[in-house]
């Protein structure tokens, strides 16, 4: 995260959201966040559910 790395797991909870847990997430139960777009090569996510204006982050798949 803004070329950071953070160690951290996700799972998916249906098709539209994903549940994320690392150090920087104060709730054990992790955060909620939803899938805006998914692609072979991009990723974007609204990780301010439930919040007043989506905060969306956008990931790009980079071949190395």
């Amino acid at each position: 995260m803004a070329g950071n790395v953070v160690d951290g797991t996700w799972e998916l909870k249906g098709d539209e959201h994903m549940v994320v847990k690392n150090p920087h997430i104060k709730n054990p139960d992790g955060q909620t966040w939803k899938i805006v777009k998914a692609t072979e090569k991009e990723l974007h996510i609204d990780w301010n559910v439930g919040g007043d204006e989506a905060k969306v982050m956008e990931f790009e798949r980079v071949n190395n």
